[in-house]
């Protein structure tokens, strides 16, 4: 809903469950305003047409390529060579992830606006105009507000400025000025971003071992330079096992390949594109490398930009070729990045469809299965969906968003006490627990109209976790039926602080104000949802009923 309206584009900068990629409550804290402002953007001109945001991440994905076009331009000094880079980059098969999915815009929101800054950094050397220093910093400040791995933008200047713009009579202090700006910048935006979500990283590391992710990192980091070179096998979530010794034969081998990478490309010898290519290709992956610790080991979305790097290499060894020859090699280099592009699109063609590809790769990945589980529930397909859990499960026992989503599908499905056991006999810690307290309160509620014997468990459920919405809020339910009015009240007030733009907890809260006729209270929240929620028409229908009720009273 908080996408519904502008009057809303402050919280984006400031409320951790009203900006982009939080996922449930605000729990994945990821800091991404300016993502989520487009999507209003969006909304305003399409309303909820999927077409419409898939179009806009089109656009964006273009205007990203013709950004690479200029900026390679500068760097080589030939049209063929920036016109292959950008072409490559546009259709390269892993850039489908970043693309079409919706919420991959991030990706290239951020690349937007690193390449408008890296654009205007070389300018301030050429040209030798200040306001390019104004615009370097603006469009990083822009770039960090899309997504944190724009930090990046500072080792790239870098190497731009030493491998392309330093010069006998260049003055170092220039670039000392461009560089400390661009460092208070990303400092002053680390510093507001933590004030914002109270955290650095999203986990600890992965293992809970420094070690453990840093040997890892290096084994995904192989991984995708070949992804770059040879883009087959698109995965959403492939499997990476951590690597835990410096004996293990991934790491040593993808060391291996890293650092013969390295020698070939950083040679003095060898060209400067093979040096800025490499170059350009690791610094983009840095912010991924679990330095401060992701949700991701790999993703192919985190290559969006790095891909610029090897089109950079393949556009200059074509440019090494005759003439006649280089556009037919380019052109078939496209055709079959793009056939690869059209193929991998229709993974992402539904839900299902993505999960089942999972699967092709990996048949023991507990979450695909659960997602399948989740896409047949919804189709109401009960039996199949108790199976793709149950799987899940045996996969992942201690997992408990999967152990939720089976006492779900038991319960829909009629088997009320076993999904009730299996919840009960859950072993879940800290915040899980929340949970499950949670949804055995649920059921009986739900099922059994026992609310006495809910309510422990719903206070144990906000015990744990104290800024468990969802749990407030039927909290509230749970007093409003045990006539407890006041405690009511102030649970679905308590949900609606927690989560601002929560519609649910508005329309139970005005609802009981109504039934318990404290109408004045009601008018006042009223008010604020049909504010908060301009499109819902149940809270104009109630407003509406609300005074005609009133003017029958007062006549």
């Amino acid at each position: 809903h908080q996408i519904r309206s502008f009057f809303y584009i402050p919280e984006y900068f400031t409320n951790l469950c009203s900006y982009q990629g939080t996922g449930h409550e605000g729990r994945f804290k990821v800091f991404r305003p300016l993502v989520t402002l487009s999507f209003a953007i969006d909304y305003y001109l399409y309303g909820l047409s999927p077409l419409g945001f898939h179009f806009t991440n089109i656009v964006l994905h273009f205007l990203s390529g013709i950004l690479v076009y200029y900026l390679f331009l500068k760097l080589s000094g030939k049209v063929f060579t920036a016109m292959a880079t950008a072409l490559i980059f546009i259709c390269h098969p892993s850039q489908v992830e970043s693309v079409t999915w919706v919420s991959g815009r991030g990706n290239m929101l951020y690349a937007i606006f690193a390449l408008l800054s890296l654009n205007s950094f070389f300018d301030y050397f050429s040209v030798e105009k200040r306001k390019y220093l104004f615009f370097t910093v603006i469009f990083f400040a822009l770039a960090l507000l899309s997504k944190e791995m724009a930090v990046n933008v500072i080792p790239l200047s870098i190497v731009i400025y030493l491998l392309y713009l330093k010069k006998p009579h260049t003055p170092v202090k220039k670039f000392i000025k461009v560089i400390s700006y661009l460092s208070l910048t990303a400092i002053i935006y680390v510093f507001y971003r933590f004030m914002v979500i109270k955290t650095l990283s999203q986990r600890t590391y992965w293992g809970n071992s420094i070690l453990t992710t840093f040997l890892t990192m290096v084994y995904v980091l192989k991984k995708y330079l070949l992804q770059l070179i040879y883009p087959i096998n698109h995965n959403v979530l492939p499997d990476i096992a951590l690597i835990t010794s410096v004996l293990n034969l991934k790491f040593i081998l993808s060391a291996l390949f890293l650092f013969t990478a390295g020698v070939i490309c950083l040679r003095k010898k060898n060209p400067l594109y093979l040096k800025t290519s490499f170059l350009w290709i690791t610094l983009c992956l840095i912010p991924v490398s679990n330095i401060i610790p992701l949700r991701a080991l790999y993703a192919e979305r985190f290559l969006y930009l790095s891909i610029a790097g090897f089109a950079f290499i393949t556009a200059n060894l074509l440019n090494n070729v005759q003439v006649i020859y280089r556009y037919i090699i380019l052109l078939a280099v496209l055709c079959l990045f793009s056939f690869k592009t059209a193929k991998t699109n229709f993974v992402w063609k539904s839900n299902y469809n993505l999960w089942n590809n999972v699967l092709r790769y990996d048949q023991n990945n507990a979450k695909a299965h659960n997602g399948i589980g989740m896409e047949l529930l919804a189709r109401n397909k009960l039996i199949a969906a108790v199976t793709a859990f149950q799987t899940a499960h045996c996969l992942k026992p201690n997992d408990m968003f999967i152990l939720n989503n089976l006492a779900v599908a038991y319960n829909k499905s009629g088997d009320k006490e076993k999904a009730l056991n299996l919840l009960k006999t859950a072993k879940a810690e800290g915040k899980n627990k929340a949970v499950v307290n949670h949804n055995i309160a649920l059921f009986y509620m739900d099922n059994k109209k026992n609310y006495k014997t809910a309510l422990p468990y719903l206070l144990e459920s906000i015990r744990i976790d104290k800024n468990y919405a969802n749990a407030y809020n039927s909290l509230g339910i749970c007093y409003a039926n045990l006539k407890d009015n006041q405690n009511a009240v102030s649970c679905w007030i308590k949900a609606i602080d927690l989560m601002p733009f929560w519609e649910e907890a508005y329309y139970n809260l005005i609802l009981f104000l109504i039934k318990t006729n404290q109408t004045k209270q009601a008018e006042k929240y009223i008010e604020t949802a049909v504010k908060k929620f301009p499109h819902s028409k149940k809270f104009s229908g109630i407003s509406k009923k609300l005074f005609f009720s009133s003017k029958f009273a007062s006549d």
